[in-house]
């Protein structure tokens, strides 16, 4: 915000947006107000203060926060699948499946298709891998595609499959975020 004049420099006021930042769960504000806290700029030198700042940090490090939404009952979450943006519905009983736009292409299947039994029949279902960009990192997950009849906007379902793969995962409905954390 400083850089190059811009705006005049005020470490207090740098604090008050670091503690806001922090609050809402950013890993960065939280460094930076352990670092005022540390060196007294912009706050009094407190250096227990700046050690739980700091843990804060570590803490929220190993944390995911995606924002949702509820609509028609239904959690939603954007997120990156294949560099692609997705929207999907957030099912804590169900497999993460994925409409058939998300198959390879280009390239054959490793697996044949499976079937999925459902209440009114079964349908071909496709494993496959696809990469879920998080925070930056990719991971390579395992999912199903096939035809889904999804609500309008949607491209799949995020399953207990995937949050599986979290130490924790919980809702944070005061503030519309599913927390994830690491190990």
């Amino acid at each position: 915000m400083y850089w190059n004049n811009v705006l005049p420099k005020d470490d207090q006021r740098a604090g008050e947006l670091f503690a806001r930042a922090c609050d809402g769960g950013d890993v960065h504000g939280c460094r930076a107000l352990a670092f005022l806290y540390e060196q007294g700029q912009g706050v009094p030198k407190d250096l227990a203060r700046a050690a739980l700042f700091y843990q804060e940090a570590g803490e929220q490090a190993r944390q995911h926060r995606i924002p949702f939404q509820v609509r028609d009952g239904l959690i939603l979450i954007e997120t990156k699948i294949n560099d692609e943006m997705v929207k999907l519905i957030v099912d804590t009983g169900a497999t993460t499946a994925l409409a058939l736009r998300f198959l390879p292409r280009g390239r054959p299947l490793d697996l044949p298709a499976q079937t999925l039994d459902l209440v009114h029949g079964n349908m071909p279902v496709y494993p496959i891998r696809v990469t879920w960009s998080l925070d930056g990192q990719n991971k390579q997950v395992t999912a199903i595609a096939g035809e889904f009849t999804l609500p309008s906007g949607t491209g799949g379902i995020f399953g207990a499959d995937m949050l599986e793969t979290f130490h924790s995962a919980r809702f944070d409905f005061q503030n519309s975020v599913l927390i994830l954390e690491d190990e």
